[in-house]
């Protein structure tokens, strides 16, 4: 489901549980000069928490000048998700790129998918 910390609007997460204690997340946030950014990749669940070594994508153009080839994957950091329950936890991250920094989110739940049960 959707992901957000309420101290933080116009960011969030996108979350999805995979087969075999895997996770990805989509995380949409911006650069520390303000434009937007996101991150992402798959992950491991291990009880409560969900790790991450995310990537921060760049190259190619909007559209059908749109070539994969020009995609670039730059290793961002690590981000791990801790839930406390269905609906809330925190999520601490730890950046390699310069002006991201380190610190800890909250989260909470902003959306589920229906007939799922929580786990």
């Amino acid at each position: 489901g959707a992901w957000y910390d309420p101290n933080h609007n116009g960011e969030g997460w996108l979350l999805d549980i995979l087969p075999d204690d895997r996770a990805t997340v989509a995380w949409f946030s911006y650069d520390p000069d303000g434009n937007q950014a996101w991150f992402l990749n798959n992950g491991t669940i291990a009880s409560n928490q969900i790790t991450f070594e995310l990537l921060k994508p760049s190259g190619t153009d909007f559209g059908p000048s749109f070539d994969t080839g020009e995609i670039n994957n730059i290793a961002w950091g690590t981000a791990v998700f801790t839930f406390d329950d269905c609906n809330s936890g925190t999520m601490t991250y730890d950046s390699v790129l310069e002006g991201y920094g380190s610190g800890t989110m909250k989260l909470s739940r902003l959306t589920s998918l229906t007939g799922l049960e929580c786990k």
